[in-house]
């Protein structure tokens, strides 16, 4: 194959991925200017039909589609989509944060006060972000008092930091009070406890909880108790939370302790009020 062909072949599959990139682009601004997400899905559909398997747009294109899907209201469509794209490398955790969102809108709190109740087989926790399998959750039984137990399963590395959380559902009863039960397997955690407003804003409390290896330790606490997550934002947030739409757990043991390896962090009981 002499050199000038190479070069054109070389050309024409470089200007396949530019025309692919470039009808992303083109969607997204479907999206943007017009308004008109239906357009924007059946433009993405219509792009990956057209589009070789190999081609590197293809899984953004997937992505675009399962975003525009789940906006629309198709959580289905938009799952579909999305672990094609989760399957790419590149794609992977955007992909997976996306799909765990939709997870975790599947079963919120809807009425108050509410107990978590563990011999049913659905609960509200979902993993709020992707950890390559190095976390899950399962409902499983602790000691010989046959209690039962929410495991988080989680691997504590370097700088490294997990989440769970749950959502409540639109409409829903504002929390006044939430209490926990917290214990772990292998060596102590420390929580940070975030809350989510109706606007995305993010809410602490002003101190991180150690959760112990024996014993339960229990966590009661009010939303107006949390403070804006980054001191920055007093100006555009309000000094308190004035509606909670989610609860995260998030684990910042790699930066509290010098503990390493495998934990499993059990939530033995949970209220709200």
């Amino acid at each position: 194959m002499g050199p000038i062909l190479l070069v054109w072949l070389s050309f024409g599959a470089a200007a396949e991925d530019f025309r692919a990139w470039q009808g992303v682009h083109e969607g997204l601004l479907i999206e943007s200017a017009d308004g008109d997400l239906v357009a924007a899905a059946r433009w993405y559909e219509s792009l990956i039909a057209s589009v070789p398997d190999n081609d590197p747009a293809r899984a953004e294109l997937y992505y675009q589609l399962g975003r525009a899907r789940y906006a629309l209201g198709d959580v289905p469509g938009a799952q579909t989509a999305l672990a094609v794209a989760q399957a790419d490398p590149l794609l992977e955790e955007r992909a997976s944060v996306l799909l765990d969102q939709i997870e975790a809108q599947k079963n919120p709190i809807r009425t108050l006060p509410y107990t978590m109740d563990l011999s049913q087989p659905s609960f509200p926790w979902r993993r709020a972000w992707s950890r390559d399998d190095r976390a899950g959750l399962d409902v499983v039984t602790l000691g010989d008092q046959n209690e039962r137990a929410l495991a988080w399963r989680t691997v504590i590395e370097s700088q490294d930091n997990d989440q769970i959380e749950l959502r409540f559902a639109d409409g829903a009863d504002q929390p006044r009070e939430i209490a926990l039960s917290l214990r772990t397997s292998d060596f102590p955690a420390w929580l940070l406890v975030v809350v989510l407003d109706d606007k995305g804003r993010a809410y602490t409390l002003p101190n991180l909880i150690e959760v112990p290896v024996e014993g339960w330790a229990r966590v009661q606490f009010t939303p107006q108790e949390m403070t804006p997550f980054v001191s920055g934002e007093g100006a555009s947030s309000p000094p308190r939370p004035t509606s909670v739409r989610a609860l995260i757990l998030r684990d910042v043991t790699s930066s509290w302790s010098s503990d390493r390896g495998p934990n499993n962090l059990y939530v033995g009981g949970m209220e709200v009020r």
